[in-house]
């Protein structure tokens, strides 16, 4: 962090390697994917042709998505030298899918010491070697996380060719923050303090160890201290303490502009102190007599405050949560060579949920939309048959095609292996009318699978009009993760067709119509629960059925001929 921490000699030297080798079995944990719940999904149908069939397309990712990717990369560059290996294997594996698939991968690296430090955004497939140089660069000279997730957010909000939920956002750091930019500019840097004027050279000058003069985020002092867990509750306790803090003593009032590498404070303490403000001395001022009769008042206006370690924390979670909302973002908590700052790796695994995020998930959240032994349950209504012939459906993985293979009764496979199937469609007939498509193998980011397959509209309406029928009654993807575990159900859009009937007109010399030949009535189908509506009606008024015409005229003459004889009955 700061040329203070050289006091720890050997003793410290000794705890961070054991210190380091527990941090790097805490890298092995994965909080569960998300990714399986998150995948994109479309279904489309195209209109019905002369025989009332329709063709049906399960997309995932969805058709209409872009299949571009970018990822950003924040990085603690005082402590990221650990991580690298782990995040340059990702990123060789993150190549070689794009190799294989021609898939267009972006990358962004943002290093941050106690500024931000963007690269230009570069292609992986292209630029690779400049991606590895910007991994390899070590700079050191402050802590300010809060810049590093200001430039995120510019880089991915910059880039509005790609769709949100394809860029992905991975901050690697020990947590040791403490610097912050509170009006939004990364290039720039503050800081507060506590230790007076006189005494500020034997400490960090607002860096890192300026807690050591006073720590405001102690029980003592009423507040919430800062949590030694990852739990979000007691995260979002203090944090929320330190907000309350900082607008009650108007904390931005004590900020400066950190400058302690800019202008070389230590050896220059005059020009440091031009910059520098205490707040242990301008509450002071407050008060007449701060160490007597005001002492008790002075001691409880200074414990309502918010360090620089605090506010650095406070700042960074909002941007942090603001962007999980938005993008795909993971924290990856890096070991510390610093055993005083062993705890701040709480911090980073909070913001990932809990645990710090590994590489390898994150590897699995970039190029998974979906694993092996997902499955899609799509039930076809009332209105449409599956149209049971392998010649009437297919699979297509990218460019590649694959042909349906008939294995059993109602039973087929996509794309042989050695150990069975790619993938395969099992058709249920009857009541409960559906087919199960099940993936064995993982669906990518960059491939996108589809299942085609044919549905016939077997309920045509005769009565002329408009007409629109919902071609199922639902889909349903259950996907499942690498780790095996299901993720939450979702469903499918319904596609809709359009149908016509147009009224026949008799011509001038109309010969009787014969009667058309009936065809088997289709077994009734049980609808499936579901929102879907009941049925296809005409879009527009037409006259009501000859039948009911003919029982109100009946119902209108026994009224009128009732009138009549009450009529004739009264004039005697």
């Amino acid at each position: 962090m700061d040329g203070f921490r050289r006091r720890h000699g050997l003793r410290a030297i000794e705890a961070a390697i054991a210190l380091l080798f527990a941090m790097l079995a805490t890298l092995a944990l994965t909080t569960g994917s998300a990714w399986a719940a998150g995948a994109s999904m479309s279904k489309t149908a195209t209109e019905l042709t002369d025989d009332n069939r329709t063709k049906i397309t399960l997309s995932i990712p969805s058709e209409e998505e872009q299949l571009d990717t970018m990822v950003v990369f924040v990085l603690d560059k005082s402590s990221f030298s650990d991580t690298k290996d782990k995040a340059l294997e990702m990123l060789d594996a993150l190549k070689a899918r794009a190799d294989a698939t021609g898939a267009n991968i972006k990358v962004g690296v943002i290093e941050f010491n106690r500024t931000a430090h963007p690269s230009e955004v570069l292609d992986l497939t292209t630029q690779y070697d400049q991606v590895k140089d910007l991994f390899t660069k070590q700079t050191s000279g402050g802590t300010n996380m809060h810049a590093g997730l200001l430039a995120a957010k510019e880089m991915l909000a910059g880039n509005a060719d790609i769709s949100d939920n394809r860029k992905y956002m991975v901050l690697v750091s020990d947590g040791s923050t403490y610097l912050y930019c509170p009006d939004g500019d990364y290039t720039k840097c503050s800081s507060r303090a506590y230790a007076p004027t006189e005494v500020m050279g034997g400490y960090a000058i607002g860096g890192y160890y300026d807690t050591a003069y006073y720590q405001p985020s102690l029980a003592e002092h009423g507040n919430i201290p800062v949590p030694t867990t990852t739990d979000a509750a007691s995260w979002e306790a203090y944090l929320n303490d330190v907000a309350a803090r900082d607008a009650a003593s108007n904390g931005a009032q004590y900020d400066f502009a950190w400058k302690y590498y800019d202008e070389d404070w230590p050896h220059n303490l005059d020009l440091a102190k031009q910059t520098y403000i205490s707040m242990v001395e301008k509450i002071a001022e407050q008060y007449p007599d701060p160490a007597g009769a005001d002492k008790p008042a002075y001691e409880a206006a200074l414990a309502k405050t918010a360090s620089n370690t605090d506010m650095s924390r406070l700042y960074c979670n909002r941007v942090y949560q603001e962007l999980a909302a938005k993008y795909n973002t993971f924290a990856v908590g890096a070991p510390t060579l610093n055993p005083d700052g062993a705890n701040d790796v709480k911090f980073v695994q909070y913001l990932n949920g809990g645990a710090s995020a590994s590489f390898d998930q994150i590897e699995n959240e970039i190029l998974y939309a979906v694993s092996a032994g997902s499955r899609i349950d799509d039930y076809m209504g009332v209105d449409f048959d599956f149209v049971n012939d392998p010649d009437s459906m297919q699979v297509k993985v990218g460019d590649e095609t694959l042909a349906a293979e008939k294995t059993a009764e109602n039973e087929y496979g996509f794309g042989k292996t050695a150990s069975g199937y790619r993938y395969l469609l099992s058709y249920t007939p009857g009541e409960n009318e559906h087919f199960t498509f099940t993936m064995n193998e993982p669906v990518t980011n960059f491939a996108r699978v589809q299942l085609v397959y044919e549905e016939k509209l077997v309920n045509v309406p005769t009565e002329p009009g408009d007409y629109t029928f919902e071609t199922n009654a639902k889909a349903v993807l259950h996907p499942m993760d690498s780790a095996g575990t299901m993720g939450p159900d979702r469903e499918f859009e319904k596609p809709t067709v359009n149908l016509t009937v147009k009224a026949v007109k008799p011509g001038p010399d109309p010969t009787p119509t014969p009667e058309p030949e009936q065809k088997p009535t289709p077994a009734t189908k049980t609808p499936v629960a579901s929102s879907v509506k009941g049925g296809a009606l005409p879009k527009t008024g037409d006259a009501l059925p000859v039948g009911i015409l003919g029982l109100i005229a009946v119902g209108s003459a026994a009224a009128i001929g009732a009138a009549v004889r009450h009529r004739r009955s009264s004039a005697r």
